[in-house]
């Protein structure tokens, strides 16, 4: 979601060799109640934090020419104990790096209520593996 497509499309397409294949990973946020309260927090701190559907079948479209696209599903649930759900969120482009300290402390303090709130944190998503191969 870092990339241009059209840019990163056409030069993955100039690298990749005939049959070669492209891959990408898109990470879906269930809806949930925690999930959704969470998504809101994200974005009153950082309103960069509210993506769109990334241009998965564009970029694969330009970096395999003639190429069908596929999607694999892969759900994932996990229960986040506290320390585990300050982990992930600042390892989120959009949290950790993104936030000055004093706020990403407060992001967290406020994310730990919300998930007490809500019986804890489970994190439930989906992973999706789009690939095409390059005819």
């Amino acid at each position: 979601h870092w990339i241009e497509p059209e840019a990163g499309g056409r030069e993955v397409a100039r690298l990749l060799a005939p049959g070669g294949a492209a891959a990408v990973v898109e990470v879906r946020l269930a809806t949930t109640p925690f999930l959704d309260a969470l998504a809101a927090r994200l974005a009153d701190f950082n309103p960069r934090a509210r993506p769109g559907p990334p241009p998965v079948g564009r970029f694969l479209a330009l970096a395999c020419p003639g190429g069908a696209v596929a999607t694999e599903p892969f759900p994932h649930e996990a229960r986040l104990s506290p320390e585990r759900l300050d982990a992930v969120l600042r390892s989120n482009s959009l949290v950790g790096p993104a936030l000055g300290p004093a706020a990403l402390a407060a992001l967290l303090a406020e994310v730990r209520a919300l998930a007490a709130s809500h019986g804890g944190a489970v994190w439930r998503r989906e992973l999706l593996l789009h690939w095409a191969r390059r005819s």
